[in-house]
This record gives C-alpha cells, sequence and structure tokens, in this order.
C-alpha cells in the first residue's frame, strides 16, 4: 500500500516537472522569437521575470538584469535608456510577455498612436479587469467603439458644475478634516499618505455621495489601505500568465482578487442606494450632482435608446477607475508638489507671495471655490500643478499594440504584433522644449514669465503649441476624462494649505528615489514637518 502511494506521488511529481519544463521551454521559444524579431533594435532582453531574479545565485545573473517590476517604466530607467542607447527608441523583451516592447519617447510617436488605427490598446488590460471586476471601463475597453459608447456616457458627468462641486467638498474636506488632522501632530507626516486620505474623501463625495471618513478610519482593510495594495500589484497580476494566476488564490494573486473583491462589495451598495434615492428623488429639486448619480440618470434616460446603457458590471468597473484612478493620481501629484516646496526655498516664497496677495487683494477672504479657478485667480497654483506634472508625471507613457502589417516609425521597423510605448519621460525633460528643462518653475506655464513683477503673476497659458510635446493626461481621443476634476481639486487644496503652512522636510538628508508601478511614487516614504506661518 506504501509502495503504491509512494508510486503515484512520484509519477505526480514527474508529471507536474514534466509540465513545467515543457511550459518554461515554450515561453523560452516565444523568448527568442520576440527578440530575433526586434533584433535590429537596441535595448534590453531578459528571459526571467523580474520579480524571481532575488531567487537566482549572485554569481549566475547577468548584472543588466531588472530585479523589480517597478524599475521597467521607472521614470530612471525612461530616462537613462535613452541616453545609454543614444536614442529615443529602444526594445525591453522578457521572458513571460506574449510581445516584445519598444518604449519610443518622440512627439511623433505620440501623434502616430492618436491617430492612427493600427495602434490599439493592449488586450492584457482588458484581460485582468474582466477577470477581476466581470466587466470593462474606459481605461482598459481595447474594442473602439465600446469605449466610445463608455465615453460618451459618462462625459456627462465631468461638466463645469460637477467641478463646481468638486471644488466645494475639497474645500469641506481640507478645512473640516485635512486640517484638523494635521493639527493634531503637525510633525513627520507622510505627505503621500496624508494626500490619499483627502483624495479619497473627495472622490467619495463628488463622485459617490459616499463620505469613507479617511481621516478617522483607522481600518488597515480601508479602500484607501486596498488601493494602494492593489495599484503596487496589478502589473504583477496581469504579467503573470493568466493559466497560472487563476490556479494561486494566494500571496500577491489572492490579495489583488481580494481587494478587487472588497470594492466590487463597496461600489455595489453605493450603487444600490443611490438607485434608490434617485428613485424617490427623481421627481424632486434635490437631485444629487455627484458624478455617480448623473450616470445613473443618464443610464435610466439611456435604457430605451438603441445602443443602451452601462450594464451593471460596466458601472461597477468604470466607478472602480474613477474611485481608485482618481484618488491615486491625485494624491501622488500632490504629495510631488509639497515636496518640491518643501526643498526649493524659492517656489515656496512664490507660492507664498501669491496667495497672501490673493488675499490681500478680496478683501482678506480665505475661502477658495470654483470661481477662483475659472475665473483665473488661481493661475499660479495652476501652473505649480502642471509643472510638478512635468517633471513628476504620475503617468509616463501609453501603451498601444500594432495590430496591422509591420510599420515605420523614422526609419525603424516596427513589427506586428509589438507594444509600443509612448513614453513622455524624456520629452518632458529635454531642453529642445523647455528652456532649463530640469530646473522646477511654475511661470513657464504663465504668460510674461520674465517680466512678472513683485506680487503680480501672469496668466495661465501652455508654452507648447504642439499638444503632443506635454500630454502628461494622455493623448487623442482617450485623454484622461478626470484631468480637470484633478486640477480642480488639487488646486483648491494646494490653496489652503499654503495660506496656512509653509512645509520643510523632516529628515533634511532625505533623497528621494522614484519607482514605478501603476503610478510614479517614492521609493521611502517623505515624511514632511507642516510649519504654521504667522
Amino acid at each position: 500500500m506504501l509502495l503504491t502511494a509512494f508510486t503515484i506521488l512520484s509519477y505526480s511529481l514527474l508529471f507536474i516537472l514534466s509540465v513545467a519544463f515543457l511550459f518554461l521551454l515554450h515561453r523560452y521559444v516565444v523568448y527568442r522569437k520576440h527578440c530575433k524579431m526586434v533584433s535590429h533594435i537596441p535595448g534590453h532582453c531578459q528571459f526571467v521575470p523580474p520579480p524571481l531574479v532575488k531567487f537566482i545565485p549572485q554569481f549566475l545573473r547577468d548584472e543588466n538584469w531588472i530585479t523589480d517590476m517597478g524599475d521597467v517604466f521607472s521614470l530612471d530607467t525612461l530616462l537613462n535608456s535613452q541616453k545609454k542607447f543614444k536614442t529615443d527608441h529602444y526594445k525591453m523583451v522578457f521572458g513571460f510577455l506574449n510581445a516584445p516592447m519598444i518604449i519610443i519617447d518622440n512627439p511623433k510617436m505620440g501623434k502616430e498612436i492618436a491617430t492612427k488605427k493600427k495602434f490599439k490598446k493592449p488586450n492584457m488590460l482588458k484581460s485582468a479587469q474582466v477577470e477581476l471586476f466581470s466587466g470593462t471601463n474606459i481605461f482598459v475597453e481595447d474594442e473602439y467603439h465600446t469605449w466610445l459608447h463608455q465615453r460618451q456616457l459618462m462625459d456627462p458627468s465631468f461638466t463645469p458644475e460637477s467641478l463646481r462641486m468638486v471644488a466645494h467638498v475639497t474645500s469641506e474636506t481640507v478645512r473640516n478634516d485635512m486640517i484638523p488632522f494635521i493639527e493634531s501632530n503637525r510633525n513627520g507626516n507622510d505627505i503621500m499618505g496624508d494626500f490619499a486620505k483627502l483624495t479619497m474623501n473627495v472622490i467619495g463625495i463628488a463622485g459617490f455621495g459616499y463620505n469613507f471618513d479617511t481621516f478617522n478610519n483607522k481600518d488597515e482593510n480601508s479602500l484607501e489601505k486596498k488601493s494602494a495594495l492593489y495599484i503596487n500589484s496589478i502589473n504583477t497580476y496581469r504579467t503573470c500568465p493568466k493559466v497560472i494566476r487563476n490556479h494561486i488564490n494566494i500571496g500577491l494573486f489572492g490579495k489583488v482578487r481580494d481587494a478587487a473583491t472588497c470594492f466590487k462589495q463597496a461600489i455595489g451598495k453605493i450603487i444600490q442606494k443611490r438607485e434608490i434615492h434617485e428613485e424617490n428623488e427623481s421627481t424632486s429639486d434635490d437631485q444629487k450632482s455627484d458624478v455617480l448619480s448623473i450616470l445613473l440618470r443618464e443610464r435610466k434616460t439611456k435604457q430605451k435608446d438603441e445602443n443602451g446603457s452601462l450594464t451593471n458590471d460596466e458601472l461597477i468597473s468604470n466607478s472602480f477607475v474613477l474611485l481608485v484612478a482618481g484618488h491615486e493620481t491625485t494624491a501622488r501629484t500632490l504629495g510631488f508638489a509639497t515636496f518640491v516646496l518643501a526643498t526649493n526655498e524659492t517656489v515656496q516664497q512664490q507660492v507664498h507671495e501669491f496667495i497672501d496677495g490673493f488675499v490681500k487683494q478680496n478683501n482678506g477672504r480665505e475661502h477658495f471655490d470654483y470661481d477662483d479657478f475659472a475665473s483665473g485667480k488661481l493661475d499660479y497654483l495652476r501652473a505649480l500643478f502642471r509643472e510638478t506634472l512635468r517633471l513628476y508625471p504620475v503617468a509616463l507613457g501609453v501603451p498601444r499594440e500594432l495590430t496591422s502589417n509591420s510599420s515605420e516609425f523614422n526609419n525603424v521597423l516596427l513589427p506586428k504584433g509589438s507594444l509600443v510605448l509612448y513614453s513622455w519621460a524624456n520629452t518632458l525633460r529635454n531642453e529642445e522644449y523647455w528652456k532649463d528643462a530640469e530646473t522646477f518653475n511654475p511661470l513657464r506655464f504663465l504668460k510674461d514669465e520674465d517680466e512678472r513683477r513683485m506680487g503680480v503673476f501672469g496668466a495661465l497659458h501652455n508654452p507648447q503649441t504642439n499638444p503632443f510635446v506635454y500630454s502628461v493626461f494622455g493623448i487623442g481621443g482617450r485623454v484622461c476624462i478626470g484631468r480637470y476634476f484633478s486640477e480642480v481639486e488639487s488646486v483648491i487644496a494646494l490653496a489652503y494649505l499654503t495660506r496656512k503652512y509653509s512645509f520643510k522636510l523632516s529628515d533634511p538628508n532625505y533623497k528621494l528615489v522614484l519607482k514605478t508601478r501603476v503610478t510614479l511614487s517614492p521609493q521611502d516614504t517623505i515624511l514632511i514637518d507642516y510649519v504654521p506661518r504667522n
């Protein structure tokens, strides 16, 4: 009996090892094929997935191997690769991907992707989203007509009236929640964490009519914490072959699924409550103006149309993107803006000069609203926001799959089936387009930059006539739907905080090292002291 069990176990182990060997052999053959496809392009080839490199003895590793998924598209990798290969394009080939990647940092590439149908959103983004949420959304949808249908249904949710609400909610949240939270301990604050609490509250109320109460919620399983886990893990999750991740429910894979389940349940409950409210208030003047309520009313109107409306799964999936992307990207931008102020005395003096001038010109008013934003009264803060995104772009590029026959770009052959990542990391720091490109200077986004007088700041303007030189919110029709939501929220928050505080690093020796998961973020926590202003 014991011998039989041992025999069965031996054959089972042999079978598993054989399957693993055949799988690795298949992946290696595909990998070599990809390397050959792009052999004419300089760049980086690595069969071993970055997360597995740490399990390989040091003496067997190649010194050029990437050991962390966050380094594949990190800002440093994108900036240094062009210098290393002396070109605006290079390749990244990995054994676990189904196509070779070609990274191109050239505004002409942005125009190609935005205008040519042969460049399509890669399906792997959609596949993971449907797997986790049962529905697609405007961020991952690869079929143009389906994406356009969803986008048209969602566009009415981002009108000036909605932005007015965003400004009001931000104002209330900063004054009633964030500032009291800061006052309880002004030293050694995790600036990214503080802004994540703010932006989660704002998107909750302005987007869903729901208060997550993040400044008082200490729960380790809060959506704010689940969001951070999801953002840090989703790239590794979706690059792992589906056949593997579908059969593993522990570790990273289990945590990603758990985070997705928590979001689905929370959003589902919010939608259910909002539908009941909309039904009860459908004939009254007390209709809510948050994004979700507008979407639900739009859905009800469109249900009788030939094209239909968003399905429940699509509504939940799109709500998830608005919730996570809407709070994560804005929090990062605000965090980097505050870091710059804490480390750049000139800019911090400039912003204090501006905000003090605003208060003086408005008879001592220290309340900031959407009218101030829309009328241009807060244009310096809008310039600060845009300059922050220039040097610290939260998103570093957009991926597309070349679906038609092989194509040429600047005399470089792009093979059919390759993934093309249009990156703007180098363009945003290129002296060809930006004077003193490495210097943080918000005034470059204001008119009469060189003639600014004390206390007088020019109006906002875009110094670039080519829209693909400054494309931090994406390109073409797929440009970020929430870009003004983020800008309004950031500007109002900065107005209150810069009026009340100066910022300094808790550790004067702190050195910023950047990493990239889905968004750009600091490798080590940025700790800030809030110093009350007289």
